[in-house]
């Protein structure tokens, strides 16, 4: 599990990108994680590098991540790389379309070489609200057979402004996760592979369809932006922040939240501290458990 800690900053720049000409941002992140007692994993942190480039019409982001995990018996630690890249066009008044593609590298054999593509698009009227739509496809070739995920996020989120408090964004987002639960087999073992012994044992933890829904809310107050966010329900092989984060280890999670906090030291650089709390159910033990990550990030816009 790890949570981006730049949501706040990327969701301010993307519903605000079609006013502005020209923005560049350069922004390295990094962070702890600890999971509960009942989980094969112990702790671990994860860091990287997110560089973001907009034209008149158009953008690119770019993202690295390491992510690294300790065992509670001790065996080798997981290692895993993430890469990200996304589009946007903003050409369209009012609209914003994207589309990406996410790569693993990882040392858990089941989703190493795993890819997600992903699309959608956005309608706004910028500082009063927007509705829109991701769609993601992840692939997974390592399992036997290929296991193939389809997720649907819509959303809808609306600006308030007062004069004491600052301004507010609320969102709103479902997440509908499909796969079919005979593709998820019980007989892989990492072992053989010689990479590491973890992986699914328990496959009765999975169902066919999830559902969850995510609220946030955004507060904009001075040089501050602060984000607090809730999520109940149920997620597998979950895809979150656009693309960014892909919770792909053997983990169905159950609900959780956080919160974000970033504040602007100068126009061009900022600085942000997160925490993420979520309860899941680890598919090698089957025991419900939980994680705690914490993290920090730098933004500079130039």
């Amino acid at each position: 599990m790890k949570k981006s800690v730049f949501l706040s900053v990327i969701t301010a720049i993307s519903l605000t990108a079609a006013e502005v000409k020209e923005i560049n941002m350069f922004m390295p992140f990094a962070g702890y994680i600890s999971y509960g007692d009942k989980s094969v994993k112990d702790k671990g942190f994860y860091g990287g590098i997110h560089l973001n480039g907009k034209t008149l019409d158009q953008q690119v982001d770019i993202q690295y991540s390491y992510l690294k995990l300790d065992y509670q018996d001790n065996t080798p630690a997981l290692g895993q790389n993430d890469f990200s890249l996304v589009y946007s066009n903003f050409g369209k008044e009012n609209y914003i379309f994207k589309g990406g593609v996410h790569y693993i590298d990882s040392d858990d054999y089941l989703t190493d070489e795993g890819l997600i593509f992903f699309g959608g698009v956005k309608y706004y009227k910028i500082y009063d609200f927007d509705v829109g739509i991701e769609g993601y496809y992840s692939t997974y070739r390592n399992f036997s057979p290929t296991l193939n995920v389809w997720q649907l996020t819509p959303s809808v989120g609306k600006y308030l402004h007062t004069q004491r408090l600052g301004d507010f964004y609320l969102n709103l987002q479902y997440f509908y996760i499909t796969f079919k639960e005979s593709r998820i087999i019980e007989t892989v073992n990492n072992n053989k592979y010689g990479v590491t012994r973890h992986t699914i044992k328990s496959v009765a933890d999975y169902d066919n369809n999830n559902h969850s829904v995510q609220f946030s809310l955004t507060n904009y107050y001075g040089k501050f932006t602060t984000t607090g966010y809730v999520w109940g329900g149920k997620q597998a092989y979950a895809v979150r922040d656009g693309g960014f984060t892909v919770y792909n280890l053997a983990e169905v999670h159950k609900g959780g939240g956080g919160f974000i906090i970033n504040y602007q030291l100068k126009n061009s650089f900022g600085i942000s501290f997160n925490v993420a709390y979520e309860k899941f159910t680890d598919t090698e033990t089957s025991e419900d458990t939980n994680v705690l990550a914490t993290g920090i990030s730098l933004n500079y816009v130039f």
